[in-house]
């Protein structure tokens, strides 16, 4: 039997090669587990034009690899192994206890119930998009951006315990409480609220793209950001030198600080407006570039 539409099937045991599966979409109307009593046993490979669908749930205890194909679940979807690759993956729920890997293309997640949720480990690949619909992303164990852009409609929210490491782009609305971590390059994120820690870690780190950060809690510095800051939480140089391209409005729960070693630069007396809270610098420095000092103003305490 040669099968290039749809087609739906109760059981899901048999012999696959009683039929050819040359497009469109199978569905197992009792649900999907990818294991060696699978249909297609263990290892699944899906290429552009094959979806491969659950009327129920969808498990994967095996190995699923996307070039351009799709899976899909009516009720959720569970990843306790590896799904790589680029294509879609639709359900109502859905959770990631182990690992998604993009490489090759876009990658289309869609949870259109309830956010998706990432438990583990969620690789990007360099030039491509992760692009998310329906109830959005929550990221609870990591994230690797790698050079990748983040678009959609839904909120990514890195929740607390979750890690984002740059460098990378995101478009997408949101939120932060857990961690983000920039080693190096180019990282732009939408105008958001940082309620929990944002790391840059080298003096090739850069955190811009002109949106505002709101800070409530700590942003851990060594190398430049270039956004506007509204600090009501901790800013602290780390290691080196913290630059300060954009705005800075230092509330009265702020604090600007720095160790031994360590510089907060602010490039323009226009780029510290206003300062209502606390600058300390055990032994580090805090200079600001002037029209009228060219070599700027130290405040060293």
């Amino acid at each position: 039997m040669s099968v290039s539409g749809a087609l739906q099937i109760y059981n899901n045991h048999g012999n696959p090669s009683d039929f050819s599966w040359t497009g469109g979409t199978l569905t197992f109307l009792n649900g999907v587990t990818i294991n060696p009593s699978f249909y297609f046993g263990s290892s699944v490979s899906l290429g552009a034009g094959l979806t491969l669908g659950s009327g129920t749930t969808f498990v994967n205890n095996g190995s699923i690899t996307l070039n351009g194909g799709s899976i899909a679940a009516v009720g959720a979807l569970t990843n306790n192994s590896t799904i790589t690759g680029n294509g879609t993956i639709a359900a109502a729920s859905g959770a990631n206890n182990y690992q998604i890997i993009q490489s090759g293309g876009n990658l289309t997640i869609n949870a259109s119930t309830s956010a998706f949720i990432n438990n583990y480990n969620l690789a990007l690949a360099s030039g491509y998009q992760l692009i998310f619909r329906g109830a959005g992303l929550s990221i609870q164990g990591s994230m690797q951006l790698a050079g990748a852009n983040v678009t959609g409609l839904g909120t990514l929210a890195n929740a607390a315990g979750g890690t984002i490491t740059g460098p990378g782009l995101i478009t997408a609305p949101f939120t932060n409480a857990g961690t983000v971590v920039v080693p190096s390059g180019q990282t732009n994120f939408p105008p958001f609220t940082n309620n929990g820690v944002i790391q840059l870690t080298s003096s090739s780190a850069n955190l811009g793209g002109g949106q505002t950060i709101t800070n409530s809690v700590m942003i851990h510095v060594y190398g430049t950001i270039g956004d506007p800051v509204t600090n009501g939480g901790t800013i602290e140089a780390i290691g080196g030198t913290l630059v300060l391209t954009g705005a800075v409005s230092n509330s009265s729960t702020g604090l600007i600080t720095g160790g031994p070693g360590c510089e907060a630069f602010m490039q323009g007396r226009a780029n510290f407006p206003s300062n209502a809270g606390s600058i300390s610098l055990y032994g580090g420095i805090c200079p600001y570039s002037a029209p009228a000092a060219p070599s700027g103003y130290v405040l060293s305490l």
